[in-house]
C-alpha cells in the first residue's frame, strides 16, 4: 500500500509541476513572439536543436542511468554505494559538459553559418552553452532523488527554473527599455542560462543538506586525485619541453627549406607557447 502511495503522490507532484511550467511558458511564448517579433523568435528557436543535441550527449542517458542505479542500490540497502554513482555520474557528466561547451563556443560561426544556415544564431550559441554544465549538474541530482523515489526536489527545481527564466527576461527587458538600450532574443537566453544555473544551486544545496558526510568524503578523495594530476603534469612538461627542445633543429631546417611554416610541418610546435618557448625567426636571403 505505501508503494501504490508513494506513487500516486509522486505522479500527483510530477503532474502538477508540469502543468504549471507549461502554463507559465504558454504566455511566455506569447511574450516573446509580442516582445521579439517573429524574425528574433525564430532564430531562438533554431538554436535548440543543438542544445537538445548537447544535453543528449552530456547528460540525458547518464540521468537515466543513475535513477536505475540508485533505485537498484537502495532495494539492497546500500544507499552509500548510490551517493558514491551520483558523484561519479555527476563528474563524467560535468567533463562532458565542460567539452562539449568549449567546443560549442570554438566553433559557434561555423554551426550557425554551415547547419543552422544563420550567422545571426552565433551570439545564441555563446550565451546558451554556459547553461550546459548547469544543466547536466541539475539533471544529474534530479535522477538521483527519481530513484530514491523522492519527487519533491525534481519537482521544485524544474518550478524554480521555469520561473527564474521568465523573471530573468522580463527583468533585462525593463532595464534595458529603461536606458532605451537594444532589444534582442538574447535576453531569452540569457533566462536559460539564470533558470540552470539558480536550480543546479537549489539541488545542489538539497543534496549537500541531506548528505554532508559524503560530501566531505568525497571532496577528500577529488582533492587528491587533483594533486596528483597536477604532480603527473609537472613531471610531464618538463620531458616534453626537453623532447621539442632536442627535434627543435631538424624542425628549423626543414622549415627553413620548406616554402610552408614551421607550425603547419609540425603541430607539436604549438606547444611551444605553453611551455614559454620562443624561437626566433628564420631570416631568408
Amino acid at each position: 500500500m505505501s508503494n501504490k502511495r508513494t506513487i500516486l503522490i509522486g505522479t500527483f507532484i510530477l503532474t502538477a509541476t508540469g502543468l504549471s511550467t507549461r502554463f507559465i511558458g504558454f504566455f511566455f511564448r506569447m511574450f516573446l513572439s509580442h516582445t521579439f517579433g517573429e524574425e528574433q523568435v525564430g532564430l531562438y528557436q533554431l538554436i535548440f536543436p543543438i542544445y537538445a543535441l548537447c544535453f543528449s550527449l552530456t547528460s540525458a542517458g547518464i540521468e537515466t542511468a543513475l535513477s536505475r542505479c540508485t533505485a537498484h542500490k537502495i532495494s539492497l540497502n546500500r544507499k552509500n554505494e548510490s551517493i558514491w554513482l551520483l558523484y561519479i555520474g555527476i563528474s563524467l557528466s560535468l567533463i562532458l559538459s565542460l567539452v562539449t561547451m568549449i567546443t560549442l563556443q570554438s566553433h559557434a560561426a561555423d554551426f550557425s553559418i554551415y547547419i543552422l544556415g544563420d550567422i545571426r544564431c552565433e551570439p545564441l550559441l555563446l550565451a546558451i552553452s554556459y547553461a550546459i554544465p548547469f544543466a547536466s549538474i541539475h539533471s544529474c541530482i534530479c535522477g538521483y532523488y527519481l530513484g530514491l523515489k523522492q519527487t519533491k526536489i525534481p519537482a521544485i527545481s524544474q518550478l524554480i527554473e521555469q520561473v527564474v527564466r521568465v523573471s530573468t527576461v522580463f527583468i533585462i527587458y525593463q532595464i534595458a527599455l529603461k536606458h532605451n538600450g537594444q532589444i534582442h532574443i538574447l535576453f531569452a537566453v540569457l533566462g536559460i542560462v539564470a533558470g540552470e544555473c539558480i536550480s543546479s544551486i537549489f539541488c545542489v544545496h538539497c543534496f549537500s543538506s541531506d548528505n554532508k558526510k559524503s560530501r566531505y568524503k568525497f571532496f577528500k578523495v577529488w582533492n587528491l586525485y587533483l594533486f596528483q594530476c597536477v604532480c603527473s603534469t609537472t613531471d610531464i612538461l618538463p620531458q616534453m619541453h626537453s623532447l621539442i627542445m632536442a627535434f627543435l633543429p631538424e624542425w628549423h631546417c626543414l622549415a627553413f627549406f620548406s616554402l610552408r611554416p614551421l607550425q603547419t610541418l609540425f603541430p607539436l610546435c604549438f606547444f611551444q607557447r605553453s611551455l614559454k618557448y620562443r624561437p626566433q625567426k628564420i631570416i631568408r636571403n
